[in-house]
């Protein structure tokens, strides 16, 4: 069985067993708790938020593409992108290889150059994630109880990317033969291809061009919490806006760990599971965080959708279905 179609398989059957832990009968009375009143200007508002975050998004993009093609072009081309990744059993980085095959069809740039903009782009969206997950665990180790898994997942992510840092950026890995260091040729030549795009980056982007897509990164980041306590709100659960943001950055933090597909599963349970440790019933956690996926997937989806229907009818990209292409390709 294919390893990708394992994972989103591993991640319905944790989503689902979370959903019959909770009980059917206990979800559905925080659903329909929902002011109808209420319901309306809160997915107009949400709606907002999310286009206001896909465009932020793509604003990157278009900057780091050096402002190549139009942002109207780029930003459907980003949503082709999401439509690709969403329909198929693809991780998020599967998303981004897809990204980059399409753009290589619009753009004058090679693959290693587009692949540089992708190196880039997770540069300037990660750092400020990993800054602020580190800020909200501290805070949130003092205030509030938290399940050891969280504080495992931050260890983890940390050392994966101070790793990355180390290897690329120092002399490990340059000469296997001089080092006692031995390293597989798999992750000798990951290493000295992102040496060779994070040397790129550096010389692509000014200080005052990343410091301003820092920027951006912080304001996407900083509405992700905002649309987890509008969702409580609207269901009539007391979240304050302090816990909101505890749970948004440390939920998407273990949903960031290679277990299963979007953090499928992984963050509708870790924000049950903390929500429930600090005087919320399990159902109101799992509540939150299912409406607040269901908005956040299906409007893009929705997008993403018509993006790519509109690529296919103008035949100005071919549209890939499946990552064997995608990885095909970018081997040519």
């Amino acid at each position: 069985m294919n390893k990708k179609i394992l994972l989103w398989i591993i991640g319905i059957l944790l989503l689902t067993g979370f959903v019959f832990y909770t009980g059917i009968d206990g979800l559905k009375e925080v659903l329909l708790a929902v002011d109808l009143y209420i319901l309306i200007p809160f997915l107009i508002l949400m709606v907002l938020l999310q286009i206001i975050t896909l465009l932020l998004t793509t604003y990157q993009w278009h900057n780091l593409l050096g402002k190549q093609l139009p942002f109207a072009e780029v930003f459907m081309i980003f949503l082709a992108g999401n439509f690709v990744e969403s329909v198929t059993p693809s991780s998020k980085l599967g998303g981004e290889a897809v990204k980059v095959y399409l753009f290589k069809q619009k753009t004058n740039l090679s693959y290693q150059g587009l692949t540089t903009t992708l190196l880039a782009h997770k540069y300037v969206s990660l750092i400020p994630f990993l800054f602020i997950c580190g800020i909200s665990l501290l805070a949130a180790s003092i205030t509030y109880n938290l399940p050891s898994a969280v504080y495992v997942s931050f260890i983890l992510l940390t050392s994966i990317i101070i790793t990355m840092i180390v290897l690329v950026h120092t002399s490990w890995g340059k000469d296997d033969q001089k080092n006692n260091y031995t390293f597989p040729k798999k992750i000798l030549s990951a290493v000295d291809f992102l040496r060779t795009a994070a040397a790129e980056v550096k010389q692509t982007l000014s200080k005052k061009a990343r410091n301003e897509l820092f920027l951006i990164s912080l304001v996407v980041w900083g509405m992700y919490p905002v649309k987890i306590y509008l969702t409580a709100y609207v269901l009539n659960i007391a979240v304050s806006i302090t816990l909101a943001i505890m749970i948004t950055y440390i939920a998407y933090m273990v949903s960031m760990l290679p277990i299963t597909p979007g953090g499928l599963g992984t963050f509708e349970g870790s924000m049950a599971v903390i929500l429930s440790l600090n005087g919320f019933l399990f159902s109101e956690g799992m509540a939150i965080a299912l409406l607040a996926r269901s908005i956040r997937y299906w409007f893009p989806l929705v997008l993403s959708t018509g993006a790519a229907m509109h690529l296919i009818k103008k035949g100005d990209v071919k549209m890939p279905f499946s990552l064997t292409s995608v990885s095909g390709a970018l081997r040519t």
